[in-house]
């Protein structure tokens, strides 16, 4: 697990991805994978202090974390960036995720 956000880690993500995939792949299930980036992490860091920084890390894998379901995995994949395997997800479901993501974090 990640010590900022309790998300899993890329660690995680690197091992279980493929697995999940293959598992995919013989069950005939589509998967998604999202890749989220926080726009502009650096600036945020350099105007308000790297504090507010990890609070905003930590707010939006909140909300990742709310939003995914059991079979999914979300992970900080790097200092900013996440990732969410997305089980039995199609192209549109994905979409509809994402855009659900952006509008939850910019509500807060």
């Amino acid at each position: 697990r990640d010590a900022l956000t309790g998300l899993y880690n890329r660690g995680y993500f690197d091992e279980m991805a493929p697995r999940q995939l293959a598992h995919a792949d013989r069950a005939r299930h589509q998967m998604s994978l999202a890749l989220i980036d926080i726009d502009r992490l650096k600036i945020a860091n350099d105007q308000f202090g790297h504090e507010a920084g990890d609070d905003l890390v930590r707010a939006v894998a909140k909300e990742i974390a709310q939003m995914v379901r059991t079979s999914d995995a979300a992970c900080r994949y790097g200092g900013d960036e996440f990732v969410v395997l997305l089980t039995n997800a199609d192209a549109a479901a994905a979409r509809i995720f994402a855009e659900r993501l952006v509008d939850n974090v910019q509500a807060h």
